[in-house]
């Protein structure tokens, strides 16, 4: 007894339709059950690494227009991504308009400076990727407030010296807010010298050191790092040369 022509074409294109949905369900499955395991990855392994209890809001200006100091607002949401991106190892692309932001080296130091400052993060060391040889120039264009960084200097060493576990002994915490809390000094000279006051040194100009200044920047290696050497956060006088690895 022999099927019909027409109803066996049926029955073979419902079995191959079936077939097709069949796959199409497991590959949906084993996608979710990908980006499940993936969430989950992340979720054990976001960073939690909470600096100063007390924030401190840093001001900045510009070369351009020394005296306009604000703080970082306007690159707030670029400043939320890096750091989300450290927390949670997620990528993030960061789109600007209608002008791109200073660059990457800039918005990864000024991540930094706030992320210290506010607490969010109590140390951290930043790649940037590909490294080009005009990569700081515009860092060198914004302006720290030497006051603000001195304040949020002095809250961390006070949180140091009452052992709070998020200053590592491993590292040269104090060393950096010793630094920083010198950056105090530059405001008392500007003070004085715009009251007509000498400074003691004459044709001598104090200013607000910069972005580029405050950054530890140095150079990939392979070699292991002598213990003692702290590569995370840096600052230096606005007239002496930028700090690089120091140890603690």
């Amino acid at each position: 007894m022999s099927r019909k022509p027409g109803r066996g074409g049926s029955w073979g294109e419902t079995d191959r339709v079936e077939r097709i949905n069949d796959g199409r369900r497991r590959q949906v499955e084993r996608v979710q059950a990908l980006l499940a395991a993936r969430q989950s990855a992340h979720a054990q392994t976001r960073l939690a690494r909470p600096g100063v209890s007390t924030a401190t809001t840093i001001r900045y200006a510009s070369t351009s227009a020394p005296a306009d100091w604000a703080p970082a607002d306007r690159g707030r949401s670029i400043v939320d991504a890096i750091l989300d991106s450290i927390e949670d190892g997620t990528d993030r692309a960061i789109m600007a308009w209608p002008s791109r932001p200073g660059g990457g080296f800039a918005a990864s130091a000024l991540a930094m400076r706030e992320a210290r400052a506010s607490g969010r993060l109590a140390y951290a060391t930043l790649a940037l990727w590909p490294w080009r040889s005009g990569a700081t120039s515009a860092a060198r264009s914004v302006l720290v407030h030497p006051a603000d960084v001195s304040q949020a200097a002095a809250r961390a060493a006070d949180e140091m010296h009452k052992g709070k576990g998020w200053a590592q002994p491993d590292l040269a915490h104090n060393s950096l807010c010793l630094l920083e809390m010198r950056l105090r000094d530059l405001t008392a000279a500007g003070s004085a010298a715009s009251n007509g006051a000498t400074t003691g040194r004459p044709n001598i100009i104090v200013h607000s050191p910069t972005l580029l200044e405050t950054t530890s920047v140095f150079p990939p290696s392979e070699a292991p790092r002598p213990p003692g050497i702290c590569c995370r956060w840096a600052a230096g006088a606005s007239k002496g040369p930028r700090l690089h690895p120091h140890r603690g």
